[in-house]
């Protein structure tokens, strides 16, 4: 190979190596890991736990993403609402509650890549009204979560009132 040729070719290698290595060492930094993904989720149904105990109803809303992607099939519900709905429901219910107790008795995370999760489970909820009356509610909720610039929320979904439990065998 003449020197002109050489000296043409070489620094296009190098920057084509370079290119390569850097591509391959990004690929590295991002690698898929389920189990991370699992636990940021799981951590994210707490945070949204402890802010309802703290907050009220309210203490959701950070927690649902603001998108138009997002929907929601709230318990008796025919079809999804979209997030300005669900916001509405929630700032006209939260002035009747003195109390929300959210606790899953199940949840199952099913990681789908680095920013979506599938999720079901079974919640109680136990609400306190403005007239001390106490409510133990068993939901079912499916849906998937995104994970945005500001943490994981709640994308789409549906919750359903759980059946009675049945007695003896």
């Amino acid at each position: 190979m003449s020197i002109a040729v050489r000296c043409i070719l070489d620094p296009w290698i190098m920057i084509g190596a370079s290119v390569f290595m850097c591509t391959c060492a990004a690929h590295e930094a991002h690698r898929y890991e389920p189990q991370r993904i699992e636990a940021e989720v799981r951590a994210m149904f707490e945070q949204y736990a402890n802010a309802q105990r703290s907050q009220g109803l309210r203490g959701e809303l950070p927690f649902l993403d603001t998108s138009n992607a997002f929907f929601w099939v709230p318990p008796g519900y025919a079809g999804p609402i979209g997030f300005d709905s669900v916001r509405t429901i929630v700032e006209r219910t939260a002035p009747t509650l003195r109390a929300i107790d959210p606790r899953w008795r199940a949840l199952r995370i099913e990681p789908m890549n680095d920013s979506m999760a599938a999720y079901t489970g079974e919640l109680e909820a136990v609400t306190v009204g403005m007239n001390d009356n106490t409510t133990r509610t068993t939901l079912l909720e499916t849906g998937f979560v995104v994970k945005r610039a500001d943490g994981w929320k709640l994308l789409c979904g549906q919750t359903c009132y759980a059946p009675p439990e049945k007695e003896g065998p």
